[in-house]
């Protein structure tokens, strides 16, 4: 899946998907959105895993 764009509001990071399906991660500082912004596709799916590992995450 390829991402389609990255937000941040509330230490919650959406990650939009080009499917249309989003991923919803918390918490996610903004310092850590600025890191991950420069992710824009699932080829970097071993560095989100490591991320996400430990943070909850739902999709929506």
């Amino acid at each position: 899946m390829d991402i389609n764009t990255l937000s941040w509001k509330d230490n919650t990071l959406r990650v939009n998907y080009l499917s249309g399906k989003t991923l919803e991660v918390s918490p996610v500082s903004f310092f850590e959105y600025m890191y991950l912004s420069d992710i824009h596709s699932s080829n970097d799916v071993e560095f989100l895993n490591t991320f996400f590992k430990k943070r909850t995450c739902k999709i929506v």
